[in-house]
């Protein structure tokens, strides 16, 4: 996956256009959504999980995803943090 491919243009309600960058996403084939762990490169600490169906139309979580999502980001951190004491 190439740099452009990891670029989302969100836009809020506001009507302004934000840019956020990809960490990571995940397929949960249960729901038949994607998710997507997105942030700011202005704020990379601020990850933002959405969903999507199609790919295209990302929504916000609801509290069930939102507990699993918040599960798989604290893995995924964990294994970024074990990964870097390898190296």
């Amino acid at each position: 996956m190439d740099e452009e491919e990891k670029k989302f243009t969100i836009v809020k309600d506001s009507g302004e256009e934000v840019t956020l960058t990809m960490l990571f996403n995940f397929v949960n084939e249960q729901r038949g959504k994607t998710y997507y762990f997105l942030f700011d490169e202005e704020d990379p600490d601020n990850i933002i999980p959405l969903s999507s169906v199609d790919g295209e139309h990302l929504e916000y979580l609801d509290e069930e995803e939102m507990d699993e999502a918040s599960q798989v980001l604290e893995a995924y951190q964990d294994l970024m943090a074990k990964e870097e004491e390898g190296e």
